[in-house]
């Protein structure tokens, strides 16, 4: 069986530098996501100093990769949330979440 990796950089999300926003598997489907975060195609924090506003951004930048590569969010099988801020003196997180997205993801191949 050939392995193949395909890099998913949407137009609609900012051109990433020095990384790929998502990668992709075959052989099975999995799709690797990382690096969101609250900005625009164009990488303009969206809801600066708004959480919510933010979160709902790096929802929307997880939707528009699941959806590039054939899938859509019931098919996100574990999330890792991990909220920081810059003024926190280490700059690492300050809290962090991990949980299951869906309980009902799609096991059946495409």
């Amino acid at each position: 069986m050939t392995r193949r990796i395909e890099l998913h950089n949407p137009p609609s999300l900012m051109k990433p530098v020095g990384y790929s926003h998502a990668a992709e598997t075959r052989g099975g489907r999995v799709l690797f996501l990382a690096g969101q975060v609250a900005k625009d195609r164009d990488g303009r924090v969206v809801g600066k100093g708004d959480l919510i506003a933010q979160f709902r951004q790096v929802c929307e930048n997880l939707k528009t990769l699941v959806t590039a590569a054939g899938g859509q969010l019931t098919d996100v099988a574990k999330l890792t949330i991990t909220c920081w801020t810059p003024a926190s003196s280490s700059g690492r997180a300050r809290r962090s979440a991990s949980s299951i997205a869906s309980t009902s993801a799609s096991t059946s191949p495409r």
